[in-house]
């Protein structure tokens, strides 16, 4: 079953869109969403997509090239609905398995899979803005993921300090990264003060079941790195800094288990569902 989370967001600025934010879809060989994916983004006829990270389910599935050309039907296929937004997550750049990082290398191949590809833009701490609407996308290091203390922050608020973008007054600005987990720390409130929406992954909505998900609580169970009861694992938190509101959406994931997982881990998936998020923007001109 393929869900889809509803928001709707109210803002004194002039947009009227529909984001669809998409992340932890762990993309291989066994996927099986993709028609479903389509269909539930046409139906709800969306404006922007959103890729937040962790597209494929590991990086070297994209050294075959029958897997790369499948991949990329796939993200054309969403292109030809609408503008396709990619910022990558760990396992879109790095093999898990032997802890061999190469950022830089697996970003430039997922750059050439999509060059000159219509409606498909990799923001690699880059930025998109058009009349309606300012992306900001930022790719986390490998010293972010796995420099002690994990998820680290003074790595995270180097990067958003090296990164070139503005924050507009009469668009909308979102700003996309895989991991929600220190965005919100006080050191980088002057980076993110006037962001309208932050929107992540990676949490796999702290793997909390299905029929937990109405308790009143972005907690999860466990993060991927394996600290217990983590905040910020999905839903919607809120933060004013200086009386402007900044809305974090974190997203539970598509996938939920990674089709790398050992078989007896695979069974429990009917505890969980893949899901999405629709995201309705509703400003002055409603």
């Amino acid at each position: 079953m393929l869900k889809v989370n509803t928001y709707n967001f109210k803002t004194n600025k002039n947009v009227n869109i529909t984001v669809a934010l998409l992340a932890d879809i762990h993309y291989s060989n066994k996927f099986e969403l993709e028609n479903n994916i389509i269909n539930k983004l046409k139906e709800n006829k969306v404006d922007y997509i959103i890729l937040a990270g962790d597209i494929i389910d590991t990086t070297d599935y994209l050294d075959n090239e029958k897997n790369r050309n499948k991949l990329v039907k796939f993200i054309e296929n969403l292109s030809k609905i609408t503008k396709v937004f990619l910022v990558l997550g760990g396992h879109d750049l790095e093999i898990t398995y032997n802890k061999k990082y190469e950022f830089d290398k697996r970003i430039k191949i997922w750059k050439e899979m999509f060059i000159n590809k219509n409606n498909i833009y990799i923001l690699d701490n880059d930025t998109y803005n058009d009349s309606n609407i300012n992306i900001i996308g930022i790719t986390l290091t490998s010293d972010y993921y796995h420099k002690i203390p994990y998820e680290n922050e003074e790595e995270l608020n180097k990067i958003l300090k090296n990164t070139n973008y503005n924050i507009y007054k009469t668009k909308y600005n979102i700003l996309v990264l895989h991991s929600p987990q220190k965005i919100l720390c006080k050191q980088n409130h002057p980076l993110i003060k006037g962001i309208d929406l932050i929107l992540c992954g990676h949490m796999h909505a702290g793997v909390v079941p299905k029929m937990l998900r109405w308790i009143p609580t972005s907690r999860g169970f466990i993060s991927p790195q394996k600290r217990l009861f983590p905040k910020y694992s999905y839903g919607l938190s809120k933060l004013k800094i200086e009386n402007i509101e900044t809305k974090l959406l974190v997203t539970g994931g598509v996938t939920k288990l990674s089709p790398g997982l050992p078989k007896c881990y695979q069974k429990l998936k009917y505890f969980y569902n893949n899901e999405f998020e629709l995201i309705n923007i509703r400003g002055n001109n409603e």
